[in-house]
């Protein structure tokens, strides 16, 4: 991310002004992306992940932006909201484990829900009070920001999923194989034959069980991938 703002400061699209648009973005949108990874499991899962997370990202970028609450409000708020999407996407991801944590998740998205109806109702108001404040060219680059963040971040994101799936793949070898020079065999194998698509990675992790000492691992690799 710092990279990321360095590029566009020196492109002269990032200055102090939108310091609170990247804070905003790296603890809410950024936050949520990651907390998601665990759950992908091939490439076409990242887009979906993506758009509904700019959905999210540019209201809370056009309401805590273009109407700016009291100092002492908007240091409440600003942090608080952070805290509750956090809080609301860690519920949903440990609900997997743990049903009880959904009646949480479900709570705080309800929270969420009337948050933003009530930020809403003020966003409408205060368009057709000042419609003339909010055609400016920060404005317009207040919206674009969180499209170019989530565009710069993608690649991170997506090399990041892939580092766990080897991880995943790398600590249940041992278990199916003893040998120390199949072991590295495999390990190369599945490098070579996935490298760095998602989809044939997973393919062979969710069929490693099929594997053993007495498997002739370039056969198997190949008919896992079919």
């Amino acid at each position: 991310m710092a990279a990321f703002v360095l590029i566009l400061y020196y492109a002269s699209l990032w200055d102090l002004s939108f310091l609170k648009d990247t804070i905003i973005w790296s603890l809410a949108s950024a936050t949520v992306l990651l907390f998601n990874l665990t759950k992908a499991k091939e490439i076409n899962y990242f887009w979906p992940l993506v758009l509904e997370n700019l959905k999210v990202s540019v209201i809370l970028e056009f309401v805590l932006n273009f109407y700016t609450f009291d100092f002492f409000i908007e240091l409440f708020f600003i942090p608080s909201m952070a805290f509750l999407v956090i809080l609301k996407t860690h519920a949903e991801h440990s609900a997997q484990s743990n049903p009880e944590h959904s009646k949480v998740a479900n709570c705080l998205s309800k929270l969420l829900s009337f948050i933003g109806l009530g930020l809403i109702v003020i966003m409408i108001y205060k368009t057709f009070t000042d419609i003339s404040s909010l055609a400016t060219e920060s404005n317009l680059i207040s919206i674009i920001l969180p499209f170019v963040f989530t565009l710069c971040i993608l690649p991170y994101l997506y090399f990041a999923t892939l580092a766990m799936a080897y991880e995943q793949i790398f600590i249940r070898i041992p278990f199916l194989i003893t040998n120390d020079k199949k072991r590295r065999k495999l390990k190369k194998l599945v490098f070579f034959n996935a490298n760095i698509n998602l989809n044939r990675l997973n393919k062979i992790s969710s069929n490693l069980y099929k594997i053993s000492d007495k498997s002739k691992l370039k056969k198997v690799i190949k008919k896992l991938l079919r």
